[in-house]
């Protein structure tokens, strides 16, 4: 890990706090939500780089929300167009995986030239925004299906990055481990970058299938923030 040139941790803490700002931004700037997150960032610094104590804690909030009366409506509070506009950073994350591959940090499986293919999520995300709430002409039934395919691709990426991390659940590249996971900054993808990600996702949906209840399936017309 100290052959990595300095620009990459850079670029990828660049990234959580992009994600972390996006988010905060979506909250309309809660000022709550930016206290846990720096806190929960600061916790993971320090813990032990073992995948359950990085990823379970913020699953566990995610999944109170989902499920509370009164997370869903601070979900109601979220600015879509925000939400759809933070999937860009998958890009990123992408791009810090494949150098990571190059200096043999993480095995080829997850990145974009192996069986990751959660960049698709990104590149889309800018699309999905222009028809969707710049034309308004995206039915709220296609903005929900982004959403659930973004969902797969990142279960999709998460499950190589967990079976070829070193450890009880390793099955794959034995030879080639996804050791970035057990340093930091890298740590904070399963810990922060990922919940960011899923939850944004999940979110959406549970906006969106209000939206239909109450006005169909018409073309999606809530205004860019």
């Amino acid at each position: 890990m100290s052959t990595i040139p300095f620009y990459i941790p850079l670029l990828f803490g660049a990234g959580v706090l992009a994600a972390v700002v996006t988010l905060w931004r979506a909250a309309n700037r809660s000022r709550a939500l930016l206290i846990f997150a720096a806190a929960w960032i600061a916790v993971e610094s320090v813990i032990p780089p073992v995948l359950p104590l990085l990823a379970l804690p913020p699953m566990v909030v995610i999944i109170v929300i989902l499920a509370t009366k009164k997370g869903r409506g601070f979900i109601n509070t979220l600015d879509l167009p925000t939400l759809t506009l933070l999937h860009m950073l998958r890009i990123v994350v992408e791009f810090v995986l494949y150098q990571l591959y190059r200096y043999h940090a993480v095995p080829v499986l997850m990145t974009f030239e192996g069986r990751n293919f959660d960049i698709l999520s990104g590149l889309s995300a800018p699309v999905v925004y222009y028809f969707a709430f710049v034309r308004h002409r995206m039915p709220a039934r296609w903005l929900i299906a982004w959403n659930l395919a973004c969902i797969v691709l990142l279960f999709n990426a998460v499950a190589y990055g967990a079976l070829t991390a070193p450890g009880p659940l390793q099955q794959l590249s034995f030879d080639h481990p996804n050791i970035a996971i057990q340093h930091f900054p890298y740590l904070l993808l399963p810990g922060v970058l990922v919940p960011i990600v899923l939850f944004s996702n999940a979110a959406s949906i549970v906006k969106l299938l209000k939206i239909r209840s109450v006005n169909g399936d018409k073309f999606f017309v809530e205004k860019a923030g």
